[in-house]
């Protein structure tokens, strides 16, 4: 169960087993501490909340937050594979708690930086709503094109909105709905044919 098309899949592998390779020192420190990738995906949300509560007069203090938020969201999948306990169960709660900060941070965006809230409504609805879709495509072998995921960079950008205690970060949801809008119509037309032509292959 993953959200990445065949070719990103292929990329991600490599990336993954060069990942491993550098992060093993870590995780196999983490492993003698008996941490499991559960603690380590809990830990990360936890610094993903405290971050989006942290706002403009603790600019620095949110931005490492997200900074740690976002590397321990990376440690848990090597370090579950380090230990052989990757499964299911966990794909599902490292999928949940990658994609938690594309709800938290917009709220926090509106909260802090006074951001659009219907441009960061619908940035997370289409964003977590594509996700789901991919997730759906992949598990019925549906092909599918190359998409931009805009995540890491709308954390950058809000982090720099609380740094300068200004709003960039309406500006990027602007674009961002247009494009994911986009991008969901297409990924909903392309699943919808592919049934459409196993059930006129049936006939």
């Amino acid at each position: 169960m993953d959200y990445f098309s065949e070719e990103e899949r292929q990329k991600q592998e490599a990336f993954a087993s060069y990942r491993d390779a550098k992060l093993k020192p870590l995780t196999d420190f983490l492993t003698k501490l008996n941490i499991r990738a559960n603690h380590v995906t809990t830990a990360a949300v936890i610094l993903l909340f405290l971050g989006c509560m942290a706002g403009p007069e603790w600019g620095w203090t949110a931005s490492f937050l997200l900074f740690f938020y976002c590397f321990l969201d990376g440690i848990d999948g090597p370090l579950a594979r380090s230990t052989n306990s990757q499964h299911q169960g966990g794909a599902i709660i490292d999928m949940v708690a990658d994609q938690a900060g594309v709800i938290v941070a917009p709220a926090a965006a509106i909260y802090h930086l006074g951001t659009d809230g219907i441009a960061a409504v619908l940035f997370a609805s289409l964003y977590v709503s594509f996700i789901a879709l991919v997730v759906y495509a992949n598990n019925n072998g549906i092909k599918l094109f190359k998409i931009v995921r805009l995540k890491y960079f709308f954390y950058f950008v809000y982090c720099l909105s609380i740094l300068i205690n200004y709003d960039l970060v309406t500006y990027l949801f602007y674009v961002a709905d247009v494009y994911y809008l986009i991008v969901l119509l297409l990924v909903v037309a392309r699943i919808y044919k592919f049934f459409a032509a196993q059930e006129g292959s049936k006939t």
